[in-house]
């Protein structure tokens, strides 16, 4: 692994999991996926450079897609996963971002992920995603994927972070561990 990461747009970035929230659900995801380490649990992109604040990257937070200066995350841990073939042009990454700069927040998503994971799981039967245009974290990870020749397969036809990790854990190059919050 690199030393020194040097950002490419579209790189994937994965922030430690932290809090009550990320706890508890952590736990709930551990019961359907026991290969889940319960590290990761925020999703972010490098979607450009600016000239004043460096790397930016996109976000999905409670009120949207937020864009965020890299630097400011330096207090967090996170690992960064390049997983795209063809590193898409800040053009391509431009035109996707303000296509989808309107989506919202889906804190419905949690619940509704943990219930299709239920029904999948004991008893077979698929529960229909949500068609509207909010978005977690990972969920718009997942579409920038498919807007760009990556489609992640969803085992319980619901995505997870769980079902990313699985597609692109041989593409981590990097690993920033802030030594005050380990």
């Amino acid at each position: 692994m690199a030393e020194e990461y040097r950002p490419k747009i579209s790189d994937i970035i994965i922030f430690k999991g932290e809090g009550f929230t990320f706890k508890f659900l952590s736990r709930l995801l551990k019961l359907f996926e026991k290969d889940w380490d319960r590290w990761g649990w925020h999703m972010t992109f490098i979607s450009g450079r600016n000239e004043v604040t460096g790397w930016m990257i996109c976000e999905m937070l409670a009120d949207g897609l937020n864009f965020t200066p890299l630097y400011k995350y330096n207090n967090r841990n996170y690992k960064v996963y390049r997983w795209f073939d063809i590193e898409p042009t800040g053009h391509q990454m431009r035109a996707w971002i303000e296509r989808n700069i309107n989506a919202r927040y889906d804190i419905i998503q949690y619940p509704w992920t943990m219930i299709a994971f239920l029904l999948r799981r004991y008893f077979n039967k698929p529960i229909p995603k949500l068609l509207n245009n909010m978005w977690t974290c990972w969920e718009s990870i997942f579409a920038l994927g498919y807007e760009f020749g990556k489609e992640i397969p969803s085992k319980y036809d619901c995505e997870t972070i769980t079902d990313f990790l699985k597609v692109v854990k041989n593409t981590l190059i990097y690993e920033h561990y802030n030594n005050n919050n380990e």
